[in-house]
């Protein structure tokens, strides 16, 4: 159950990020970019915006996929949620998944790493 709570409240803040209209640029700290470039050197056609507490959100696309990428007013990296294929998830949660909505179709499945590292 806490997983599907988990899913929920993940498919929603993800859902109200994509609804956001168009805002001014966003300035980005030199370190947190520092650190960004470093985590994910490879990235192009980077979007920053700031959630409420202040914290620094990197989106763009890879292969054809979205990232997101927090970075907190300290500049560590906080979670990232990526956008995955149903393939690359562990064995055992597409399994789950397949049991718990076998009558459901999902248009595109995510991993979200937490700031313990944790990932769901």
């Amino acid at each position: 159950m806490k997983k599907i709570i988990t899913l929920i409240a993940l498919f929603v803040s993800v859902t109200v990020v994509a609804q956001q209209p168009a805002t001014e640029k966003i300035k980005v700290s030199k370190a947190s970019m520092s650190k960004f470039k470093t985590m994910y050197p490879n990235a192009a056609n980077v979007d920053w915006s700031k959630d409420e507490t202040g914290r620094y959100i990197a989106h763009y696309a890879e292969n054809g996929k979205n990232r997101w990428i927090t970075i907190d007013e300290k500049n560590n990296w906080t979670n990232s949620l990526f956008e995955v294929e149903k393939s690359d998830l562990p064995a055992n949660a597409i399994s789950q998944i397949d049991q718990w909505y076998d009558n459901a179709t999902f248009v595109v499945f995510y991993k979200f790493i937490d700031e313990t590292g944790a990932i769901h």
